[in-house]
C-alpha cells in the first residue's frame, strides 16, 4: 500500500470513528457542544493525517468541509419523531449562533480560496470552453431546488430554499477546492493506470477498507441501534428469520392469538407466520441460526465494498478503483443500511 493510500485510509478510519461517536451522542441527548467537540476533532484529524505530502491542501479543505457540514446539521430541526426534516426558519437561526458563525467564516475562507490565483475565472472559462456552461447552470439550479423539503407554508418554504441552497452550494464549493488541491490524476499515465486492471482486483487496501466498514457498522448497530428492531417491518423480518433458521415456515399459533397480534403476521390453521416476502428474512436467518442477526448487515456492507472494487477493476485502474472504494465506504447511506 502506497503512502498516500495509507494517509487516506487512516483519515477515513478516524473520520468514521468520530462519526460513530457523534451519532451515539446525538441519540444520547447530549448537548450540541459535545458534538461540536467531536467535529473539531474530526477536522483536526483531517489536517494532521494529511499534513505532509501531496494531500496536505486537500486535508485542509476537507477539514473546512467537515466543520461546515456539522454547522449546517445544527441548523436542521430533526426532533425525536418521524417527520420531514427542515432547516430552522430565519428568526430561529440565531438560536444556534455558533453554527451561523462557522458557516459565515467558511463562506469567507472558501470565497478567498476560489478568488486567489483566479481559480473561479479559470474554472468558468474551462466549463464554457467545453460548451458545458448551460449544463453547469442546470446542475447548480437542480442542487438549489432540491436543497429544501416541500412545505405547505409557501413563504416558509421559500425562506428554507434560500437557506438550504446557500448551504449546499457552499459545501459544494468547499469540496471543489479540496478536489482542485488533490494530486493531479494525470501524473500517472493513462495507459499505466489501465494496465493495472490485469493485476489482482482485491489487495490489502480494499480488504482493509471493507474490514473498516464492517467494524464501523457493528459499532453503530451496538451503540446507536442497540441491537434491537426499531420499526414494525424489522420486527417481522427478525420473527420470520428466526423460525426459518429452525427449518420451519410457521410456528404454533399462540393459545390466545389476539394477545399476540402484531403488524404483518397472521394466524391460521396452518400456523402463525409473517406475511412479508421471505427473501431478506432468509438471508437474515443465516445470522439467526448462530444468534448473530446483528452481524448480517455489517458483513454484507463490507462485502459490498469488495464487490464494488471487483466491478471497478474491470473498467478502471488502481487509482480510480481506490477512490471509488473510499467514496462508497464513507457513504452515510451505505453505513446507515449497514448498521
Amino acid at each position: 500500500m502506497s503512502h498516500p493510500d495509507r494517509q487516506l485510509l487512516a483519515a477515513l478510519a478516524c473520520g468514521l470513528a468520530v462519526a460513530t461517536a457523534a451519532a451515539a451522542l446525538e441519540l444520547s441527548g447530549l448537548v450540541p457542544l459535545a458534538r461540536l467537540g467531536l467535529t473539531v476533532l474530526a477536522a483536526v484529524l483531517a489536517v494532521v493525517l494529511t499534513a505532509r505530502g501531496p494531500w496536505a491542501q486537500t486535508g485542509r479543505w476537507s477539514a473546512v468541509a467537515i466543520a461546515g457540514s456539522a454547522a449546517s446539521l445544527e441548523l436542521i430541526f430533526a426532533g425525536t419523531t418521524p417527520h420531514y426534516q427542515h432547516f430552522l426558519d430565519w428568526p430561529r437561526l440565531l438560536d444556534r449562533p455558533w453554527a451561523v458563525l462557522v458557516l459565515v467564516a467558511q463562506a469567507v475562507v472558501v470565497a478567498a480560496g476560489w478568488l486567489s490565483e483566479g481559480r473561479a475565472a479559470r474554472l468558468w472559462r474551462g466549463v464554457a470552453g467545453t460548451g458545458s456552461g448551460l449544463r453547469a447552470v442546470v446542475f447548480v439550479g437542480a442542487v438549489w431546488m432540491l436543497s429544501a423539503t416541500l412545505n405547505r407554508d409557501v413563504a416558509m418554504y421559500v425562506r428554507e430554499l434560500v437557506t438550504g441552497g446557500l448551504i449546499h452550494l457552499l459545501q459544494l464549493a468547499t469540496l471543489g477546492l479540496a478536489a482542485v488541491a488533490a494530486p493531479v490524476a494525470a501524473s500517472t499515465p493513462v495507459g499505466e493506470d489501465l494496465d493495472d486492471r490485469h493485476g489482482p482486483a482485491l489487495g490489502s487496501f480494499e480488504w482493509s477498507v471493507a474490514a473498516l466498514v464492517v467494524v464501523t457498522c457493528l459499532a453503530l448497530n451496538h451503540f446507536v441501534y442497540e441491537r434491537h428492531p426499531h420499526v414494525p417491518d424489522e420486527v417481522q423480518y427478525l420473527f420470520q428469520a428466526r423460525y426459518l433458521a429452525e427449518g420451519r415456515i410457521a410456528v404454533d399459533v399462540p393459545p390466545v392469538p389476539r394477545a399476540f397480534e402484531s403488524y404483518l403476521t397472521t394466524a391460521s390453521p396452518q400456523g402463525w407466520y409473517s406475511v412479508v416476502p421471505p427473501g431478506w428474512p432468509a438471508v437474515l436467518a443465516v445470522g439467526a441460526a448462530v444468534g448473530a442477526e446483528d452481524w448480517v448487515n455489517p458483513v454484507l456492507s463490507g462485502a459490498n465494498v469488495l464487490f464494488f472494487a471487483i466491478l471497478l477493476h474491470g473498467w478502471y485502474g488502481r487509482r480510480v478503483r481506490g477512490i471509488g472504494v473510499l467514496l462508497l465506504a464513507a457513504s452515510p447511506w451505505q453505513l446507515f443500511l449497514g448498521m
